[in-house]
């Protein structure tokens, strides 16, 4: 430190490594419901939607096989479990209203 006091000199970061390590701890300073619904609301739709592309781009290439069908199982579940402003919404069924 260059001498300065206070409970402000003490978080100042002092190096390049230190402020890398301030950046990966930002995370922590959210609570953990809210990182678990960025996970949901952001991560497993992006997800969900790359597997369902990879998914049908092997198909296109080698038909359907295991690999395919893994990636589209994958983004099923996925999708079932998206939360937020990205989830897919389903059409109600005509029978179902129906009833």
């Amino acid at each position: 430190m260059d001498g300065r006091r206070g409970a402000w000199a003490a978080t100042v970061p002092e190096s390049g490594d230190e402020r890398a390590k301030v950046g990966r701890t930002m995370w922590a300073l959210f609570s953990r419901h809210l990182r678990v619904w960025l996970l949901l609301a952001v991560g497993a739709p992006v997800l969900a939607w790359l597997l369902g592309r990879l998914g049908e781009a092997i198909e296109r290439r080698r038909g359907p096989n295991t690999l395919s069908k893994l990636s589209h199982a994958g983004r099923r579940f996925l999708e079932r479990r998206t939360r937020g402003p990205l989830r897919r919404r389903e059409q109600p069924d005509a029978d179902r209203l129906a009833r």
